[in-house]
């Protein structure tokens, strides 16, 4: 088995363990030479970030050897994973009375960041010296929840191995599928006073031009969250002028409540306030630079909240922005 297999079998399978809610204590791979890449993971996307979408922007990490000297490494990138829909973590934290699952959101996955050994900037591998080292994970966006069965954003290990190595393309390529994306996004401006949200709708016009000539791909509303009681429904017209309308309807069985470690009313089947965060997908990403605006705008007379009952709620409305 080569050295690339075996890298691959050893991140995955720590990934399929550690896929949930936590802060991890490790990284993956436990080990590594200077200029490799590691993985960690920095939490709940709930619980340990309040649900903001993370970009490496918002991250720093530092690194000290087993001669105590620190050095900032590289944050090449974040993205989102999750646990199996049929596991042990996905069934038990459906409990919210239990002693350890309990702690846990239902369908959360977690924040991964990918970690490489060498300056920030470049491409040089740290100067490290070999045997345990320690790399810290800094962000005004993540939270240390102190859970005894929690790792701690400041104290990762990893065993640093003699001599350098560059990942390949394809060990950088590997983890696109997982990587958060340059999307527009959806989200309720208020939910102040608001105990349930049965669901929305909302109605988003947009220049025919501003996706790149990808006509098979067109906007699509999805939801951020893992959550699989959440149903979509949308279509797309042509108005024949230039511009498409697409109108999309989200739903929820039991709505979209207060998440239930913060005091809500959440049983099986209902999704929390922190899901209601969806995402406008499309194919031509780069599209989104600066002045998206003028290409795409939410109809307000058609983009509504509605409650338990199926009312409109006036005093949430949907809001257009975008995750970059």
């Amino acid at each position: 088995m080569n050295t690339l297999i075996k890298y691959k079998l050893i991140i995955l399978l720590a990934m399929a363990v550690v896929t949930t809610g936590c802060i991890t204590t490790t990284v993956s791979p436990a080990f590594s030479k200077s200029g490799g890449q590691v993985q960690i993971g920095l939490g709940g996307i709930k619980r340990n970030t309040n649900g903001k979408t993370l970009t490496a922007a918002d991250v720093t990490a530092t690194i000290t050897d087993s001669s105590n000297t620190t050095y900032d490494a590289k944050v090449v990138g974040l993205y989102r994973a999750y646990g199996d829909h049929t596991s042990l973590y996905a069934r038990e934290t459906l409990d919210r009375g239990h002693v350890f699952w309990g702690n846990l959101e239902p369908y959360e996955g977690m924040w991964w960041a990918t970690v490489q050994l060498v300056a920030p900037g470049g491409n040089t591998p740290l100067p490290l010296a070999t045997g345990t080292a320690r790399i810290r994970i800094n962000s005004a966006d993540l939270i240390n929840t102190g859970w005894q069965y929690e790792g701690d954003l400041q104290n990762f290990t990893v065993e640093i191995l003699s001599g350098t190595s560059l990942p390949t393309n394809d060990e950088t390529f590997q983890f696109s599928a997982y990587r958060h994306e340059r999307v527009l996004i959806i989200n309720p401006d208020t939910l102040a006073g608001v105990s349930v949200i049965g669901g929305f709708q909302v109605t988003l016009t947009f220049n025919t031009s501003a996706i790149g000539g990808a006509t098979q791909v067109f906007p699509r509303v999805v939801p951020y969250s893992h959550d699989p009681n959440i149903n979509v429904i949308q279509s797309t017209v042509d108005n024949g002028n230039g511009t498409q309308t697409l109108t999309a309807f989200v739903t929820n069985p039991q709505g979209f409540v207060p998440d239930s470690t913060s005091g809500g009313a959440w049983v099986v089947g209902s999704s929390t306030f922190g899901d209601l965060q969806f995402a406008v997908v499309m194919s031509d990403l780069f599209g989104l630079a600066d002045g998206w605006e003028v290409n795409y705008s939410l109809d307000p007379a058609e983009s509504y909240y509605i409650d338990g009952n199926g009312d409109v709620i006036p005093a949430v409305i949907p809001v257009l922005g975008r995750s970059f």
